[in-house]
Parts: C-alpha cells; sequence; structure tokens
C-alpha cells in the first residue's frame, strides 16, 4: 500500500518496517524541509512507552488519523500494547470513543486488537478515586449511538458489566439523555433493561456524606460520653476509688509505722537513751573527782594573780576610759540637740505647707473633679443612653415590621399553594385539561407540604434568629463593655448547649437525603430507564 508521509517528500510503502535496513525511512532534513507540524515516528524512538502513549493519544484526540495509523504500524505489537492505557489512565479506545471517531474505534478493535472490555479512567470522583469506565459506558456517556451499536451488535460488548461506583451503560446512557448530550435518547431504547449497581450507587454517590455522618456520630458520641458517661463515672466511682484508695494506703502506712515504732524505733530509743546515761554518769564522775583540783587552782588565782590584775583595771579605768567615756558621751549629747532642733524645724515647715497648701489643693482638686464627672454624666453618658435605647426601639420596631410581614406572606403563600392544589385535584378529577396530569396534582401537593414542613418551620426559625441577634446587638449598645463580656459568655453557653442538637439535626438530615436516595434508586430498579434519581 502506498501513502504519502506528510512530514517527508519522498512516497513511502508502509507494507515495510520503517526499521528495514534495505530501505530505511527518510530522514526530516531541516536545511530543505519545512518544519513538521507533529513528531516524526523515528524522532519517538528514545522515548520510554509511556511518553509514546501519550504522543498517541494526543494525535488522537486531534483527530491525526495519518500520524495515528504510522505510529501504530510502527511500534505495534512490539512496543504498544492498545489495552494499555496511558499516563491519563484512559485508554486510547476510549479515547478515541470520546472524540467521536467511531472508525478509529473499529480498526483499533479489528486491526490493533483493542479490548471491548479494558476498563479506562475517565476522571476523579468525590473522593479523588478514579472514574472507571468501559468503552460501552464512554460511548453512552457521550450519546454516541452508533458506537454503542457497534460494540455490542459487532464485537459483543457487555451491557451489564458494573464499575466500581456502581454505574452500567445504561445509567450512564440515560444520564446523558436528561442531559441532553447527542443521542443518548435513541442509547436508552436500544439498550436491555438491566437492574444492577444500585447499591454501589447509593454508597458511591453518598461517599463524603458517609465520612460527614461518621465524624458527627462520633462527636456526638464522644460528647455524649462525655457527660453522660465519664463525668458521672468520675464522680461515682473514678473519684471515690481513688479517695478510698489513697485512705486505705494511709490506714495502711500508719499501721505499719506503729508496728516499726514498738518493734524497732523505740527499743533502739531506748537503748540509746540508757547509753547515753552511762556517758553522762562517767562524766559527772569524772568532773567530781576533778573538783578539788580546781578549788585549788582558784584559791591561787584568787590569792597571787587576781590582786595585780584587779590593780590594773582599776588603773586604766580611771587613767583612760572615764575621760574617754565622759568626752564621747558630750559629743553625743551635743548631736543629740542638734538633730532634735532640726527635726523640730522640718516638722513645723511640712506641717505648714500641709495646711496652707496641699490640704486646699486637694480640696480644690477634688471639687472639680466633682463637677467634671456630673457634667459628664448629664451632658454625655445620659444622652448617649437616651439614643442607645431609640436606637434599640427602632431596631425593634423594624424587627417585628419584617417579622410581620414575613408571617403575613408565609400564610398567605400557604393559602395559595393550597389553593392551587384544590385547583389542580379538581381540574384532574373533571379532566378538563388534558395537560394536567396525576404527576401535576403530586406536585401541587408537595408544594402545600414543602410550605407546612419547610418554609413555616424555617420563617419560624428566622425570627427567632433575629430576635437573638437583636438581643445580642443591643446589650453592648446599653451597657457597653460589661454588655460585651455578657455577650460572649452568653455566646459559649449557647454554643455548648446547642451543640448536640444541631450535630444531631444534621445527622437527621443527612439520614433523610439517604432514605430519599435511596427511594430513588428503589424506584430505578422498578424503572430502569428512568431520569429519576440519575447523576
Amino acid at each position: 500500500m502506498q501513502s504519502i508521509n506528510p512530514y517527508i517528500h519522498n512516497t513511502v510503502d508502509l507494507s515495510q518496517p520503517l526499521d528495514s535496513p534495505s530501505d530505511p525511512p527518510p530522514v526530516y532534513n531541516p536545511k530543505y524541509d519545512e518544519p513538521p507540524e507533529h513528531p516524526h515516528p523515528d524522532d519517538l524512538t528514545d522515548l520510554p512507552k509511556d511518553r509514546i502513549l501519550l504522543k498517541l493519544r494526543d494525535a488522537i484526540k486531534r483527530s491525526q488519523i495519518e500520524l495515528v495509523h504510522l505510529i501504530l504500524d510502527t511500534y505495534y505489537p512490539s512496543v504498544l500494547d492498545t489495552n494499555e492505557p496511558s499516563p491519563g489512565g484512559q485508554t486510547l479506545l476510549c479515547t478515541a470513543l470520546n472524540t467521536g471517531q467511531n472508525n478509529l474505534a473499529r480498526e483499533l478493535i479489528v486491526k490493533y486488537g483493542a479490548n471491548v472490555e479494558t476498563w479506562s479512567r475517565e476522571g476523579m470522583d468525590q473522593l479523588q478515586r478514579p472514574t472507571m469506565r468501559t468503552p460501552l459506558m464512554v460511548a453512552c456517556s457521550m450519546g454516541n449511538y452508533a458506537a454503542a451499536k457497534m460494540l455490542i451488535e459487532e464485537f459483543g460488548a457487555d451491557d451489564a458489566v458494573v464499575g466500581k461506583d456502581g454505574m452500567i451503560a445504561l445509567r450512564c446512557a440515560v444520564n446523558a439523555a436528561r442531559d441532553g448530550i447527542g443521542e443518548a435518547a435513541k442509547c436508552v431504547e436500544y439498550l436491555p433493561v438491566r437492574r444492577r449497581g444500585g447499591w454501589r450507587r447509593f454508597k458511591h454517590r453518598h461517599a463524603l456524606t458517609v465520612k460527614a455522618v461518621e465524624k458527627t456520630t462520633r462527636t456526638v458520641a464522644a460528647v455524649g460520653k462525655f457527660f453522660l458517661y465519664s463525668v458521672p463515672k468520675f464522680l461515682v466511682w473514678t473519684f471515690p476509688k481513688w479517695l478510698g484508695k489513697k485512705v486505705m494506703n494511709g490506714c495502711i502506712h500508719t499501721y505499719h509505722g506503729t508496728i516499726y515504732f514498738f518493734n524497732e524505733a523505740l527499743p533502739r530509743a531506748l537503748k540509746a537513751t540508757a547509753n547515753g546515761i552511762a556517758k553522762l554518769a562517767g562524766i559527772m564522775a569524772n568532773f567530781i573527782a576533778s573538783i578539788p583540783g580546781h578549788l585549788v587552782d582558784l584559791l591561787k588565782y584568787l590569792i597571787f594573780t587576781a590582786p595585780g590584775v584587779i590593780y590594773k583595771i582599776c588603773k586604766s579605768l580611771v587613767t583612760e576610759i572615764l575621760p574617754k567615756a565622759a568626752v564621747e558621751t558630750w559629743n553625743a549629747a551635743v548631736k543629740v540637740v542638734s538633730a532634735i532642733g532640726k527635726t523640730s524645724v522640718k516638722i513645723a515647715s511640712w506641717t505648714w505647707t500641709l495646711c496652707t497648701r496641699r490640704i486646699p489643693k486637694w480640696i480644690w482638686e477634688l471639687a472639680k473633679w466633682t463637677v467634671k464627672t456630673l457634667r459628664d454624666i448629664i451632658l454625655v453618658r445620659l444622652p448617649a443612653l437616651i439614643k442607645a435605647l431609640a436606637l434599640v426601639l427602632k431596631d425593634l420596631v423594624l424587627l417585628l415590621k419584617k417579622g410581620a410581614v414575613s408571617v403575613f406572606k408565609t400564610i398567605a403563600g400557604l393559602l395559595a399553594k393550597v389553593a392551587s392544589t384544590l385547583h389542580t385535584a379538581v381540574a384532574f378529577i373533571a379532566r378538563k385539561l388534558g395537560r394536567v396530569t396525576f404527576t401535576d396534582v403530586l406536585n401541587s401537593i408537595a408544594g402545600v407540604l414543602q410550605h407546612i414542613l419547610v418554609v413555616i418551620p424555617i420563617t419560624i426559625f428566622t425570627g427567632v434568629v433575629k430576635g437573638w441577634e437583636f438581643t445580642i446587638n443591643a446589650i453592648p449598645k446599653i451597657f457597653g463593655c460589661l454588655g460585651d463580656v455578657v455577650v460572649a459568655i452568653l455566646g459559649c453557653l449557647t454554643a455548648i448547649i446547642l451543640f448536640i442538637p444541631i450535630q444531631i439535626c444534621k445527622l437527621l438530615w443527612e439520614l433523610m437525603k439517604w432514605t430519599g436516595k435511596g427511594m430513588q434508586e428503589m424506584w430505578v430498579w422498578v424503572n430502569p430507564k428512568s431520569t429519576l434519581g440519575t447523576s
């Protein structure tokens, strides 16, 4: 087969292998040839296989059929495997189907061995897990009726295969038909009825909700365990047990200490006391025995040594000590009299200053502060308080006005819904309007129930929230910093009190959504080609 290579100026026989030594392919010459729009296959020989797959996938996306054939003829099956996904996780067959190239998809299956049951990654789900699809699912998702028919009738693709997310070919076609993609409606009519994958779809669709419910449940369980189990256990069991253990250990230690005292400590003390008495007796005996010698020494001292010592002391007292003491006493008296005089002068001066300057000044400052405070209270604080009260009353009037308008609108809306429901029911019964169906009646009843169960509770809750916000905003305006402290305390108490109810409401809401989605999946099981419950 002869073909024109768009990258060179010569004709190439593609039936011959490009790496044949007898007929090597011409190489692009940058001096004489125009630069190619895309790389020549010879330029890919040094690239790893995943890079070649990436180049091939890009060529399929750009509908460069000749380049695709050239790369596949060159590297299949020695290097490339058409069932191996590209670095993005998408197979070549699914890439061709995504771009609507049905003829290329047929060639990939027939000529290059692509498997119609190979899974391909088509994006990521809400938990960042790969979304895997078969070629038939891809064709149905794109509304490619011809490709879906070709895959089933010519190549025996299985439309009952269920993905990890519970999707089957029929559900992919229903989703595409709901969005108006291509010929997805024909795919829905063509595909047989399948009731598979409902539970997987339900679990996959609510994966994030399941995690949120698990987290909320764990939080509520932890808080409930703390207040309902841990605190009572601490008060009833842990603390009494600890206290009893400490008391018991104290009694045991006291018992052992008493036994030790009487068995060991007291005998040791008595023995040590007896030894000390014996030593004291020996010391006293030695002292009594030495008394005569000490008396003789004392008499010798009194007779021979003491008169000389007394004479020296008297002489020193008369000649040195008494004159010196008299001089020092006189000097001290002079200093004391001088200090008393100076202190008296200072006390008199301080008393005069206190009585004539400081006390009048203090009285004057006190009078000024009193006048300033009264003026501030009368001219500033009191008008500000009156203004704050006026603003609070104004906000209260506006809040009551808005609440009355909201209640009136809610009641009017409810009456309108009831009237509409009655009108629809009468029209349905009378069959006067051919376009009125049972679905319209159900929608009217649903609107009334929505007003009763949703709109009215939301209106009441909104009024309560606005009243609370009004109170929170009014307290600081009236009481200032003390009001801010009170608001902070009230906020903390409110958060603590409402924590568990809010978490329980969230849990119930998620369970209600689960129930609704479960009913949708049950309806899908009853009518597999229904668009209800698709995602």
